[in-house]
């Protein structure tokens, strides 16, 4: 889940050395190193990008976390000097908070390393509470070259408060695992050359807690090194039709020749239509550390967005052992923009579609050359199909979304049709359907899945899809969260039990599954009902047992459909219920959002009074535009809404269409450390999952066209074409059904692709959201070749700030701001504000283009293809060097 990723998190298994007072010398002996005895206070200020450096607490939203320095601990540190400063750390904590130290010079007023790579270890003393809680050690090592904000990579380990007063705490560093907090760290082991800094912090406490910490210190000779090899990165980005390269690594330099093997393997990118697949040997001569090799990758003509293959090394010889990451994913860039007039090109199955049960519907493939080609298409291309099971009677086949469309902006649709020249017309429809009723009450059953399968089968594929990997072909390793189990596919990890449930089952891996940090210790399922079934309001309901266990981690929860145009947390997430086996009382209801995700998430706990894993219980949400209030056992226990006062100032980006998720995930940031007794394999039963909103009651329009020709012909329908029988208005602002209406005799099948809406000339940007619905994002993507985009004057003197990365301008275009003077257009120092892509012809006027930043070449824009800018100012931007 990408629902909890606090900055500072717990992470796996510990193996650390705790000595018992009185035993231990003093681990601060003048022959090691000190990193922080807390007698010069805690310095704290901002570097040049506004980092804070020195000693900073983080927290979730719901907990609270101080620190001091004291010369008056609950008792003495064993060995240390009188008078001795210790650090005071008072905690209250629902889930996470703690401290980090971000290294600091003189003035306080730089982020610095230190060099730890000659030493074994982190020591440092601990005054515990025997309260039960998970503390955790995190160590900050290197970051991204030319960063300018916190990428640090986390390097981490678990302590358990199970013991009383002061102790000893030995931290190796190959004890340590790698922590994935979402914030693009480098992924290239722990070097310990750039140590950043190190952060102590503690998961859920059953009361309020303080803790002491002295005498923070690097202890003993850093052991022999294994040779290994591992990629050099997790993560590889090259834009279609490039020849993307990857590197494998040794751990150092041998004598001996090293081999390893490496192949291409799944991901989202289809084998010989996004790439070609590899496989083969890296030979590394003696004292040779890097190998590459290359996979080809297509240029094609459709938008599709990133795609990702997952490549994998094993077999190593001479003497070598797989080392971190050995699994890695080559992502494709699109060089084409997403274009939002695109309502369906059926590249993919559409499942979003329905048919009656007088014909069948499915998309096949066309290959350039075919008889059946569509004038000017690529190398391949998929259309829609439809057959008419008998040859006799009408056919429907349609496409509902989940909520009302706002076309209004188009003026009609268009598609190709692979006509027979029947004569017959073809009439298309569209519906308009009244809104959600404000009454739950008045809502009704209109879709479930019950799971009675009366055998074991696979869940319904017509409305789950099933993830598959740790993440990192998603370019999440870890799912974003530092989770331990492998998704797989099929029935192996989930099915139906033949008594009215589906079972998500977590297991031991066999250790023939590869993970991002190292041999996979768990697998399990994740379903979802992205592409497949989407929801816009009404009451989402599931009955789910959970299973007991500390590092259990099941969810039921939601993210909004627009999530690979408009990356999480701006897409949106809705936990309806999420369990942590390490709170064996409680269930989690939150949103994320923009501002309010991860840690800092907004939402609330339910206390059971008994464990949550005793019976089955029902989970939902009563979910309405600008609201959302969750359920348990029919109970309401939490309401949001954006006049809350957490959510002053935020986004609220609910008001959208979500898909369904349901996984049990392993360990991770929120789900904590397994612990020994949680017993494998560990099970998570649904029995349904519901959805209730008002009864369609559609109005519908219709217009038609003749079949009067043959091949394919793109039809062209203005909306003024659809009428109503009884005189009603299309609401272009309410399209909530597409239908298309096949006449008797029909024989042949019919064919449809590229469906869309006739794109304006003229777009007027009417907030300064980075997407969505008035946005200038949204603007880019409807407005015709050759168009204008214009802005609100209410939008005079504020400014655009762009959250989900550049705006790619891959049509010719006029971006004309003077209506709205002083507007600015911020990329909020975290990338490039505009990137004009080649053989694009762009105009921007009367715009301030500030706080961009880029990467070895251009900072705000980067130009490759024919940019003018008129009365255009660009201030404040960064472009980073090796330097």
């Amino acid at each position: 889940m990408k629902s909890k990723q606090p900055v500072f998190s717990i992470l796996l298994v510990l193996s650390i050395l705790i000595n018992a007072l009185g035993v231990v010398t003093p681990a601060w002996a003048a022959t090691l190193p000190l990193v922080d005895d807390f007698e010069a206070g805690l310095p704290v200020g901002v570097d040049p990008n506004n980092i804070p450096v020195g000693f900073v607490t983080f927290n979730d939203s719901n907990s609270s976390v101080a620190i001091s320095t004291t010369a008056v601990p609950p008792a003495p540190v064993p060995g240390a000097a009188d008078p001795n400063n210790v650090l005071k750390m008072d905690v209250s904590v629902v889930s996470y908070a703690g401290f980090v130290h971000n290294f600091e010079n003189a003035s306080v007023d730089a982020w610095v390393s230190q060099d730890w790579s000659a030493y074994e270890g982190i020591s440092f003393w601990l005054y515990g509470n025997n309260s039960g809680t998970t503390m955790f050690v995190d160590v900050l090592d290197n970051r991204n070259p030319g960063s300018t904000k916190d990428d640090a990579e986390r390097w981490s380990i678990d302590i358990p408060d199970n013991f009383s007063g002061w102790q000893e705490i030995k931290i190796p560093f190959e004890s340590m695992r790698r922590k994935d907090i979402g914030n693009g760290a480098p992924n290239d082991g722990f070097g310990l050359t750039e140590v950043h800094g190190w952060a102590l912090g503690t998961v859920t406490t059953p009361a309020p807690q303080t803790y002491y910490v002295d005498n923070v210190q690097v202890y003993g000779v850093a052991p022999f090194k294994p040779l290994t090899v591992g990629f050099n990165a997790i993560d590889y980005k090259f834009t279609e039709g490039a020849a993307a390269i990857l590197t494998a690594k040794l751990s150092k330099p041998v004598s001996e020749t090293v081999t390893v093997q490496y192949a291409t393997s799944f991901g989202s990118a289809i084998p010989n239509r996004d790439f070609t697949p590899v496989s083969g040997t890296l030979t590394f001569p003696p004292n040779t550390t890097q190998q590459s090799f290359t996979i080809p990758t297509f240029d094609d003509q459709k938008y599709q967005g990133e795609r990702g293959v997952l490549v994998s090394l094993s077999n190593p010889t001479g003497g070598a052992a797989l080392g971190t990451p050995p699994i890695a994913r080559l992502n494709i860039l699109d060089n084409e923009s997403y274009d939002a007039t695109l309502l369906d090109d059926f590249e993919s199955y559409p499942y979003l579609w329905g048919i009656d049960k007088k014909a069948t519907l499915t998309n096949f493939e066309i290959m350039s050359g075919d008889a059946l080609a569509l004038p000017g298409q690529g190398a391949f291309e998929k259309v829609l199909q439809t057959v008419q099971k008998n040859g006799k009677g009408t056919y429907n086949f349609s496409r509902t979304f989940p909520m009302g469309q706002d076309w209004s902006a188009s003026g009609g649709v268009s598609f190709w049709y692979y006509g027979r020249n029947t004569g017959k017309d073809v009439l298309v429809s569209l519906d308009n359907n009244p809104p959600i009723a404000s009454d739950p009450s008045t809502w009704k059953l209109v879709w479930s899945d019950e799971f009675n399968s009366k055998t074991v089968t696979a869940p319904n594929a017509n409305d789950w899809g099933q993830e598959v990997g740790d993440g990192t072909v998603t370019g999440l390793p870890g799912w974003g969260n530092s989770e331990l189990e492998y998704y797989t596919a099929g029935t192996n990890n989930v099915a139906t039990d033949g008594q009215g449930n589906l079972v998500i089952t977590a297991k031991k891996a066999d250790g023939s599954l590869m993970c991002y940090y190292g041999p996979c210790e768990y697998t399990s399922a994740r379903l979802l009902t992205k592409n497949r079934f989407e929801v816009a309001y009404g009451r989402v309901e599931a009955r789910i047992k959970v299973p007991a266990g500390a590092g259990l981690w099941p969810a039921f929860w939601m993210l909004g459909t627009d999530i690979d145009q408009n990356p999480w947390p701006q897409s949106g997430e809705i936990d309806i219920m999420e369990y942590v086996g390490r709170v064996p009382n409680e269930i989690f209801g939150t949103l994320h959002g923009p501002g309010y995700s991860g840690g800092h998430s907004y939402g609330q706990s339910y206390d059971l009074g008994k464990p949550v894993a005793d019976d089955f219980h029902t989970y939902a949400v009563e979910w309405q535009p600008d609201q959302v209030t969750w359920f348990i056992d029919g109970m309401p226990y939490f309401t949001a809404s954006p006049n809350d006062p957490f959510l002053q100032g935020k986004q609220w980006v609910f008001n959208h269409p979500f898909f369904i998720l349901l996984n049990m995930a392993v360990g991770g940031n929120f789900g904590g450390t397994v612990s020994p007794d949680t017993v494998f394999p560990a099970t998570m039963s649904i029995d349904y999952v519901r959805l209730y909103q008002t009864k369609p009651a559609p109005v519908s329009f219709t217009t038609s066209f003749r079949e009067d020709f043959s091949g394919w012909k793109k039809v062209s329908l203005p909306f003024t074409a659809f009428q109503n029988a009884d005189g009603f208005t299309l609401d272009l602002t309410n399209v909530q059904t597409l239908r298309f209406t096949i006449p008797d005799g029909t024989n042949a099948p019919v064919m449809l692709d590229q469906l869309r809406l006739n794109c304006p000339e003229t777009v007027t940007v009417q907030n300064t959201a980075d997407n969505g619905v008035g946005s200038l994002r949204k603007a880019l993507s409807v407005v015709c070749v050759g168009g204008t985009i214009n802005f609100d004057p209410a939008l005079a003197g504020q400014t655009i700030t762009l959250l989900s990365g550049p705006l790619a301008l891959g049509k010719n275009v006029t971006i004309d701001a003077s209506a709205a003077p002083g507007l600015s257009l911020s990329g909020n120092n975290a990338d490039r504000v505009l990137i004009v892509n080649a053989g694009t012809t762009a105009t921007v006027k009367y715009l301030t283009v500030r706080n961009g930043f880029g990467w070895q070449l251009a900072g705000g824009i980067l130009n490759n293809g024919s940019l003018t800018l008129d009365h255009v100012t660009v201030t404040q931007n960064v472009m980073a060097t090796d330097a």
